[in-house]
């Protein structure tokens, strides 16, 4: 499965390919930490105490960085969200002032003839 994630490449963006891939490199160092814990080493005992405490920092690193991933995911959607609100509201703004400097020329102009009538009337 790891050969075919570093070649095949089945996900479109490359960081999950990378977590994809630490997932399995992880499940793989589970699996063969695992084994340590079978009848099949009886006489290692003091050993397989340590083997269940790695089993455990294993699974707690997995899910700290699977956390980790899930957190700036959210983050970077947080901060797109914001980033394009600010934007819409730049542009809406931008379009308003523009509506608001023709409303004045057109308010100014309406002023220029109005005192042009006044002028031509004396």
């Amino acid at each position: 499965m790891q050969v075919l994630i570093l070649h095949g490449r089945p996900m479109e963006e490359p960081s999950e390919n990378k977590m994809a891939l630490f997932n399995e490199g992880m499940i793989s160092l589970y699996l063969y930490t695992l084994i340590s814990l079978t009848n099949y080493n009886q006489d290692l005992n003091p050993v397989q105490t340590q083997c269940g405490l790695t089993l455990v920092g294993i699974i707690l690193t997995t899910i700290a960085v699977n956390l980790a991933k899930a957190l700036l995911a959210i983050m970077k959607l947080v901060r797109r969200y914001f980033m394009r609100r600010a934007l819409i509201k730049k542009m809406s703004t931008t379009v308003s002032i523009k509506t608001e400097v023709k409303r004045m020329s057109i308010l100014n102009q309406k002023a220029i003839e109005d005192r042009q009538t006044v002028l031509q009337e004396r």
